[in-house]
């Protein structure tokens, strides 16, 4: 339908048969595009239910009652957070895994062998590797082991685009979304496995696994992000 918007005309309720993105987002003419939002992309856990996300759940109802009837706009609010509880489920999983590779000293390289995080004093006196959302979410940078990167593409982009589905009413893009996540989450307990598995053996062949701090620690890519960060 959108070759055919008549753009001189104001957006107002009733004027096409979907709503565009500046409907449900920018009522009214606020340019505050996230006044309403609660999961804030879905990558932070959060309490749907307080009570400053209670006026936004009503909010959504008033703007979603000028075509739906209440009780409907409610019912996906609450679905919408039904698939994120789901998400979270998975996302926890898979940083449980990490911590208890943390925790065994089985990521490779670990904090220590590897660059600081960028802009971070503390972690180059105290390295330690961070795991999840309220750890810092490190995981996004690249001076990380494979795994950890593995689940920053879970968290980031696979969770995202079942958040983004959810929230707009996709159940496709949930599905995909979803599946994608149980994906990561086999694949990261299965790299978990291979690492405590390459760990028993060089424990008992009294093998030291190489140290991959040379590596990490020097090179043109590494000075150059020293110097940008």
């Amino acid at each position: 339908e959108g070759k055919q918007w008549d753009w001189s005309k104001p957006l107002s309720k009733g004027n096409y048969k979907g709503p565009t993105c500046a409907y449900c987002h920018m009522g009214n003419g606020k340019h505050q595009v996230a006044d309403k939002s609660m999961w804030k992309f879905g990558i932070k856990q959060i309490n749907p239910l307080t009570s400053g996300n209670e006026v936004k759940r009503d909010q959504w109802v008033a703007l979603c009652s000028d075509c739906h009837e209440a009780n409907w706009s409610r019912k996906q609010l609450e679905g919408l957070d039904a698939e994120r509880k789901r998400a979270w489920k998975k996302l926890y999983s898979a940083e449980a895994v990490l911590k208890g590779l943390r925790s065994d000293k089985l990521l490779y390289p670990a904090a220590g062998e590897r660059p600081p995080y960028p802009a971070d004093w503390l972690d180059s006196i105290r390295p330690r590797a961070r795991i999840g959302f309220f750890e810092g979410q490190a995981s996004a940078f690249y001076n990380i082991s494979p795994i950890e990167r593995d689940y920053f593409e879970m968290w980031y982009f696979d969770n995202l685009g079942a958040y983004k589905g959810a929230a707009h009413g996709d159940q496709d893009a949930v599905t995909r979304g979803h599946a994608a996540m149980d994906r990561d989450l086999a694949a990261i307990k299965k790299e978990a496995e291979r690492l405590r598995n390459l760990a028993e053996q060089e424990q008992q062949t009294q093998r030291q696994r190489p140290d991959p701090s040379k590596l990490w620690l020097f090179g043109d890519y590494t000075e150059f992000n020293k110097e940008q960060n």
